[in-house]
């Protein structure tokens, strides 16, 4: 079933300069389900479509069909510094006002399974990159979205800290059966947490090119080490390239 679905959409903008246009015609679908990254230079309008997606800006031409609630995970955690981890988590629930003790529980029960239980009374400085944006990432689901945008998740992170929070927040992606979206400029990235990527040209973007991943590997860092994933990491850099 399609949960989002993006038909000859096109945004501009004005600024001092004039009519800026960022989208061009872009469509494209998801899927119930799917993991789908967007990819393409910088500029090009990706964080433009997560903020169509959940309605902070509309289309100037075009339709955007939304089936279903937003969470929205953006590149810095936004912890509140002066609140511990348990507090962050409900903050969402908080501003719902629906802080209800089923909704507790679930929060309670996430925290648990993802290794942060023992650390809800700590305060976001005594926590590491990683595990911050695990806490983020609890928050976003804990309002129940039925689509989760990612936006350049990992990008603060470290190589190796990359890897380890990109297999973790996989892993809760796939627990929890979340369509999710995830803007970022790293192909590698890309191909080893989503079903299907879409490339943008650069800007006014349109769709260069959307590639199904099937890679028969349980995690991130296998489907990286995977003999199919060279394969994939070409066909779509010659589609960057050629752009």
């Amino acid at each position: 079933m399609k949960v989002l679905e993006f038909e000859n959409v096109s945004k501009r903008f004005c600024n001092q300069q004039g009519i800026l246009q960022v989208l061009d015609h872009v469509s494209f679908s998801v899927q119930e389900g799917e993991i789908v990254a967007i990819v393409g230079p910088s500029g090009a309008g990706k964080s433009t479509i997560l903020n169509l997606i959940s309605k902070l800006i509309t289309p100037s031409e075009g339709k955007v069909i939304v089936n279903g609630n937003i969470g929205y995970m953006f590149q810095r955690d936004c912890l509140f510094e002066w609140k511990n981890i348990y507090q962050n988590v409900l903050l969402g629930l908080e501003i719902q006002k629906n802080k209800t003790q089923e909704n507790k529980s679930r929060v309670e029960r996430m925290l648990k399974e993802y290794g942060l239980w023992e650390f809800k009374d700590a305060y976001p400085n005594q926590l590491s990159g990683g595990m911050r944006q695990r806490v983020a990432l609890i928050r976003t689901l804990a309002v129940h979205p039925d689509i989760l945008l990612l936006d350049e998740p990992f990008a603060a992170l470290d190589y190796q800290t990359k890897l380890k929070v990109s297999e973790d927040i996989y892993k809760i992606i796939q627990k929890e059966n979340k369509t999710t979206i995830i803007v970022t400029h790293d192909v590698s990235e890309a191909i080893s947490l989503a079903d299907k990527i879409i490339i943008l040209s650069s800007r006014p973007a349109q769709v260069k090119g959307i590639f199904p991943i099937v890679i028969d590997a349980p995690t991130p860092l296998k489907k990286r080490q995977h003999q199919e994933f060279q394969r994939y990491f070409e066909s779509i850099w010659e589609v960057i390239q050629n752009e």
